[in-house]
């Protein structure tokens, strides 16, 4: 029996629009009835099948058991009508929160993707294995109706099954996995620059003939003195997952404020980030300094340069790699409002995130696991050594400056930064709309 509330809710929608208020009758019944969120969903598939952000955000609410029936659910709609966009919602959520209970729908799912929908095709392949890993494997090794001549096979691979499991592979991150998608990358027509650009796009790299992943295994999340993130009015005053306040004895770290140091293209003083201590930092793979203090100039990364190299010394202390000669920046940003933030251990839940798909819901402030790429997935080369740079940590948009405005790296961007240990050398890029 369906909760009066949701049917309330749909029948609203379907009458009014966004005038009936969806987000936040969303969020009443989610946050107040986390079991209701099936039944939720269930109504949107049916009645709503366009779906809508406010089924997003109560599916960050939905207990972990519910998610089998759910994504059940979800499948079968999409059998039905793969247009259906609600039923997308759900599996694409599920990729990222519960990817166990999309697993056994994959072959249905893999059948889905005529029109190249990434959470019906590749997304949901996220720590796939075993008999999951032979069937992406038989349709590697199967031949296409027309192969085309070499030169046109890359183009061409872009419609075709195998390379539509070429990217299913490498999405689960397995060792097995990459090594049999990255043995037909010729097969396909890739040459050894469009394979580069794959195994970037699952964080892995192909090294004197050895697989290496660029990012942390563990993932911590970065939490903020209340009122320091700007967040979307109507999702302000909601207890949503990831923004929760830090458990005590999580470890306080110092964010924001200026170092003595000069930026390397403008000369003023550089933009304190983030220090990074012990045990964290070794955790995160920085184990040649005790600590070490990130930085970046606000001023000028993404507008006068970028990347943004800094060396370190034996302390962790930064100091800026030129990059060209000395030129002011056309806007002069002051540094972040100093503060302490909460370096807190994410649960299994949130180790994946997406930028697009948590659409400002979800607090993005992230120390390791894998970064939430705008773009696609871009690694500085290292100034020192020359190779590609690890993942550390990323900054999301709407940190509060110390004149009180709000920084957006860009346009509502990312701010991402990246750590050679063997070099000591730290990178900051950022990825914007």
């Amino acid at each position: 029996m369906v909760d009066g509330r949701i049917k309330d809710l749909v029948q609203g929608f379907l009458t009014s629009g966004w005038k009936s208020e969806p987000m936040e009758k969303a969020l009443a019944i989610a946050a107040a009835t986390p079991d209701a969120v099936g039944a939720l969903a269930n109504t949107v598939m049916e009645r709503v099948p366009k779906g809508g952000t406010f089924l997003d955000a109560a599916l960050l609410f939905l207990p972990e058991d519910l998610w089998p029936a759910v994504v059940r659910d979800a499948v079968r709609v999409a059998v039905a009508d793969p247009a259906n966009e609600a039923a997308e919602s759900v599996v694409a959520y599920a990729s990222l929160q519960c990817p166990a209970a999309v697993h056994p729908f994959l072959p249905e799912l893999f059948g889905l993707d005529e029109r190249y929908k990434p959470y019906y095709g590749t997304y949901a392949w996220r720590e796939a294995r075993g008999t999951q890993l032979d069937f992406l494997v038989g349709k590697l090794s199967e031949d296409p109706a027309n192969t085309p001549p070499d030169a046109e096979r890359y183009r061409a691979a872009y419609g075709d099954t195998r390379f539509r499991a070429f990217e299913a592979l490498l999405e689960t991150r397995d060792p097995r996995a990459l090594t049999e998608a990255s043995a037909a990358a010729s097969g396909l027509g890739l040459p050894e620059d469009r394979l580069r650009y794959h195994l970037w796009q699952v964080d892995w790299e192909l090294h004197d003939e050895r697989f290496r992943q660029l990012t942390p295994e563990l993932v911590y999340h970065i939490q903020f003195p209340h009122g320091y993130v700007e967040r979307p009015g109507f999702l302000r005053d909601w207890p949503l997952p990831t923004w929760q306040a830090a458990d005590p004895g999580t470890a306080a770290c110092r964010f924001g404020g200026t170092l003595d140091a000069p930026c390397g293209v403008c000369g003023e003083p550089l933009h304190h980030l983030f220090t990074l201590p012990q045990p964290f930092a070794a955790e995160l793979g920085v184990r040649s300094v005790p600590c070490v203090a990130l930085t970046t100039c606000l001023s000028c990364l993404g507008w006068e340069a970028e990347p943004l190299f800094y060396a370190h010394d034996g302390s962790g202390e930064p100091s800026a790699l030129a990059v060209a000669a000395r030129r002011a920046p056309d806007s002069v940003s002051p540094p972040f409002e100093e503060a302490r933030v909460e370096v807190v251990p994410t649960p299994a839940r949130w180790r994946w995130q997406d930028w697009g798909l948590s659409n400002g819901r979800e607090n993005l402030h992230r120390l390791g696991g894998h970064p939430c790429w705008i773009q696609s997935a871009e690694y500085p080369m290292c100034r020192g050594c020359g190779r590609t740079m690890p993942f550390l940590l990323q900054l999301d948009s709407e940190l509060r400056l110390a004149d009180g405005d709000s920084h957006l790296w860009g346009s509502g961007g990312i701010c991402y930064v990246f750590w050679c240990d063997s070099c000591r050398l730290s990178a900051t890029t950022i990825q914007q709309t």
